[in-house]
């Protein structure tokens, strides 16, 4: 009986009453058929083990599937020239002079509409842009002011002298933004005289 241990074998010898001699020669022979299938079992686990390094080996030798490479980093903001800013200082005064063709709205919507545009890529284009709009601010102002007075004062005959003021406003609405515009041009700050601080 292959596989019994010493215990149920001689509980069996005195059990069966069998000769003790050929049992023990059939329990070797057992013994030796389990340690011969022992052998071949340790054989074929370790074939098995070996081909199955030889398959690792194999898959290792196998390039991996390339993953697809991350995206490169955004590029770093544009550098801007010294010049390009005094471009657009420039044109912060320079926008006020759309007051020509469009009276009231243009001198004051052209300095807004760059400031807003620029004053982030450029950050001197937010001072000028203010300067420039407090300026035409205070000539629109001003010349709200001559108006009103003008007419009150035409009941009395002396308001036609203020309605003569109203083309000096308009003048200097164009003359000192040109001003203003060639210094920023320069790198320069320009201070509107008499220009009220509002913005």
């Amino acid at each position: 009986m292959p596989g019994l241990c010493g215990r149920e074998l001689t509980f069996l010898r005195m059990v069966s009453g069998t000769d003790t001699n050929k049992k023990l020669q059939a329990d070797g022979e057992a013994a030796s058929e389990s340690a011969g299938d022992f052998v071949i079992a340790s054989t074929r686990k370790e074939a098995y083990s070996s081909s199955q390094s030889e398959r690792k080996s194999m898959s290792d030798n196998v390039p991996p599937i390339n993953n697809p490479a991350p995206p490169p980093p955004p590029p770093p903001p544009p550098q801007y020239s010294e010049a390009q800013a005094r471009t657009w200082n420039m044109w912060c005064h320079i926008a006020a002079l759309a007051g020509i063709p469009l009276p009231v709205i243009g001198n004051i919507v052209g300095p807004i509409l760059v400031w807003q545009i620029k004053k982030t890529e450029f950050p001197s284009v937010e001072a000028h842009g203010k300067a420039a709009l407090n300026f035409q601010l205070t000539l629109l102002i001003l010349a709200v002011v001559i108006s009103v007075a003008g007419f009150i004062l035409s009941f009395f005959c002396v308001g036609f002298l203020f309605f003569l003021l109203l083309p000096l406003v308009w003048l200097a609405g164009i003359v000192f933004p040109i001003i203003a515009g060639m210094k920023a041009n320069e790198g320069k700050e320009y201070k509107y005289p008499y220009s009220l601080t509002l913005v």
